[in-house]
Parts: C-alpha cells; structure tokens; sequence
C-alpha cells in the first residue's frame, strides 16, 4: 500500500506542476496583456499631452513677441513727439463698416467675438455725454487672453474712427484656462 500512496502522490504531484505551468502562463498572459494595454494608453495620453505643450509653448512664444513688440514701441515713444490725432466721426451709413473694422482687429488680434451688437442712442438718452451728439454703444462678448485684449483696445482706440472703451468686465472660463470672458462696452459718436 505504501507504493500505491507513493505512486499517487507522484502522479498528484506531476498533475499539480502542470496545474502550476498553466497558473504561470496564465499570470504572464494576463500581466501581457496589462502592459500592452497601459502602454497604449500612455501612449496616447503623452500625444495629448505633448499636444498641448506645443500649444502653450506656442502661446508663451507669441506673448514674448508681443511683450518685445510693445517694449520697443514703448522705447520709441519717448523720443517722439505727441502729435494730436485727428478721430473722425462717423455717418450712419459708415456703423457697418466700423463693425467689420472691429471685427477685423478683433481677428488680427487673435480675439474670437463671441456677440457683437450696437445700441443707437440719442444726444438725451446720454446726459454724462459732454459731447451733444447721438451715440452708438456696441456691446461685445469675446474670447481672449489678456494681452491679446490689450493690443485689441490699443488698436481701436489708436484708429482713425471715434471709438472709446466705456465698460469693461473680465470673467475667467472654466474649459480654456488661457482665455477670458470679455464683456466690452465701446462708444462711438455719430454725425448728425
């Protein structure tokens, strides 16, 4: 009896190996497929990422640039003298194009306008106005970053046409945290 034991326990024991062997490969089929798997995943989150690192260099570059740009504007004013600027005002007929003016700055600036929409008021309608002349008030809804807003009010408030910044409010987004919410009030004056 004790040789049959013995010849169970070595028929037992080479049937465990082979239950150990399939154990083993099954583990390192598994943990395989695992790494593939966390591989590619990586792999595709390091492209996401990688891809906006490329946008944030890129924007960081083109502040810099802006930055040199309004230090050497900045550096040359002093030797310059002011020269009083003659605005003029604009006709109604002349609102549409001031609207595509603005939208074309808004453009160059790298500005999205979300809403633009003008409000006529009368020379009554606007009793702070030093100037008794009808007004138009455009209200706009951008998109922007600051410096790129910056720039924007600077070049309209630099153009030939009458245009003010008469309000302004800056609220933060929650998806793009390098753009602001930008509620912007201009004036412009109008002929009579």
């Amino acid at each position: 009896m004790k040789m049959s034991s013995m010849l169970d326990k070595l028929n037992n024991l080479e049937l465990d190996k082979k239950k150990m062997m399939l154990l083993i490969f099954g583990l390192v089929l598994i943990i395989y497929f695992d790494f593939s798997f966390l591989i590619k995943l990586q792999a595709a989150l390091s492209k996401k990422i990688g891809s906006k690192v490329a946008k944030i260099t890129q924007e960081i570059n083109k502040t810099k640039k802006d930055l040199l740009a309004m230090q050497s504007q900045k550096n040359k004013q002093p030797n310059l003298q002011l020269k009083t600027l003659s605005k003029k005002l604009i006709s109604e007929e002349e609102v549409g194009s001031l609207l595509n003016e603005i939208s074309d700055t808004a453009n160059k600036n790298n500005i999205k306008i979300v809403q633009i929409k003008p409000n006529r008021q009368s020379a009554a309608q606007d009793k702070k106005a030093a100037v008794k002349q009808p007004s138009i008030v455009i209200n706009l809804e951008l998109i922007a970053n600051y410096y790129s807003l910056e720039a924007f009010i600077n070049n309209l408030e630099n153009a030939q046409n009458f245009i003010a910044v008469k309000g302004l409010k800056i609220t933060r987004t929650e998806k793009d945290p390098f753009n602001e919410n930008v509620s912007l009030e201009l004036q412009t004056y109008v002929k009579k």
